[in-house]
């Protein structure tokens, strides 16, 4: 049973409906399960939709939606479910998406209760202070997180629950 994965690396062309996956040189079209636009919140491909289908040549995905209002730069959410390259592919890409996310960090969710907070880290690099906090209810405590810690401990649980158990 293989396991879905969130693309990250490819070019938009909404003038031509098209997607290019720039970390593959083929994509199998019934492993692309779903793309939004995360800018405007809109499905432009669901796999069980027929109004959101597309055709795939190569790495390029052309879409049937109409994507002409779209911008090339809005950030999209793809999510695809290779044909299974055998459990060291895997392993790589793993290993290969965890350096990634430990290099430059995007944000994470810190929830202890509700309402959940979002927290954006853009470097790595400590916060000394904090100049202006526009809203803020109450706070109880506040410590010193480092952002590559909650980003280890969220891809080790991950591997144990996923990869790991999956060997034998």
């Amino acid at each position: 049973m293989s396991q879905a994965i969130v693309v990250k690396s490819y070019t938009f062309n909404p003038a031509t409906k098209q997607i290019t996956f720039s970390d593959y040189s083929n994509v199998d079209l019934e492993g692309v399960k779903l793309i939004t636009n995360v800018n405007s919140g809109i499905i432009i491909y669901q796999f069980n939709d027929g109004t959101k289908g597309a055709s795939v040549s190569g790495n390029t995905l052309t879409l049937d939606y109409d994507t002409s209002s779209m911008s090339a730069s809005d950030a999209l959410m793809i999510i695809y479910d290779p044909p299974t390259a055998g459990i060291f592919a895997r392993i790589a890409w793993g290993l290969q998406s965890l350096i990634d996310l430990v290099r430059a960090p995007t944000w994470t969710v810190i929830s202890n209760g509700s309402p959940k907070v979002q927290c954006v880290f853009t470097t790595d690099t400590a916060v000394g202070t904090v100049g202006t906090v526009n809203a803020l209810a109450s706070l109880t405590s506040l410590n010193t997180i480092d952002a590559r810690e909650l980003i280890w401990s969220a891809k080790i649980a991950e591997y144990n629950t996923g990869l790991r158990s999956k060997i034998q």
